[in-house]
This record gives structure tokens, sequence and C-alpha cells, in this order.
């Protein structure tokens, strides 16, 4: 068998979790209670808080390491088509708990 073998992405809890916070509604509540500009933000607030949530509850990587930590991970399955790891910055998720 020759070919191109990609590793497998690590997702673990993170669905079931995302599933939760989905049923309570936490990233439209978070959007809703934050000021922001939709036009200037790859990512709501509210997506940005979901993935250090995902992150505090799953791998436990320090605020300058979560991008590398889901690096290793589905990140279009867990926060969205089109999200990529480079999306979640230390800056940017700092933004977010500003």
């Amino acid at each position: 068998m020759g070919g191109f073998s990609r590793p497998a992405l690590v997702v673990g809890v993170a669905p079931i979790l995302r599933a939760l916070a989905d049923r309570i509604g936490m990233v439209a509540v978070i959007d809703g209670l934050v000021a922001w500009d939709p036009s200037r933000c790859h990512l709501s607030p509210g997506e940005r808080i979901l993935a250090l949530v995902l992150n505090l509850l799953t791998d436990h990587q320090p605020l300058y390491q979560v991008m590398d930590a889901f690096r290793l991970t589905d990140v279009p399955l867990l926060l969205g088509p089109g999200v990529t790891a480079e999306d979640l910055t230390d800056d940017a998720l700092g933004r977010a708990l500003d």
C-alpha cells in the first residue's frame, strides 16, 4: 500500500462539550453580551471563548500554546467549517478575554 497517510486528528470528548455549549447557546449569549465588530473578526468572541473552554476541559494548554494543541485536532468539526488552528492565536484568544 503506497500513498499518503494523514495522521489521525484527536477530538476526544470535545464534540460532546461542543454539543452541550450549542444546547445552552453559549456562543450566542457571549456574542450578545460583548461589543464586537463582525466585519473585523473572523471568529466571534463567543467562538473564541468556546475554543478556550474546549482547551481547558480537554488539553489544559496555556494560552500561548492553544493554537499548537488545536493543530492536532479536527478544528472544523469542533468550531465550524473554515476555522483553522491558525485562527486561535494567543492574541485572538486574549482579545476575546478582554
